[in-house]
């Protein structure tokens, strides 16, 4: 599978996800059972982040030979590294996780 195809798969899985959040808000703005509605909204919190995953990966994906498409911090391996006074290097707090 290319990185093109599984762009196209990320996109249509995040449509699908997309589409489900849509349902799971409709039901909980109708629902007069407060317990219940909480209940769908936490399937809704839970659903939000992998939305905005396969949004990312399949925009990722897409254009990840695009030389000129800045890729996002999340999906690199990368280390950097930050000048830290008296010529040291160290690690950026944060890098390489």
């Amino acid at each position: 599978m290319t990185l093109l195809e599984m762009s196209v798969q990320y996109a249509d899985s995040a449509a699908l996800i997309r589409a489900r959040i849509r349902e799971l808000r409709t039901q909980e703005r109708q629902q007069p059972d407060p317990e219940t509605a909480r209940r769908l909204r936490q399937r809704i919190d839970a659903l939000t982040p992998l939305l905005r995953e396969c949004r990312e990966l399949a925009v990722l994906t897409a254009r990840y030979y695009d030389r000129s498409y800045h890729k996002h911090e999340r999906y690199t391996l990368c280390y950097q590294k930050q000048r830290v006074g008296r010529g040291h290097d160290r690690l950026a707090p944060g890098a390489g996780q």
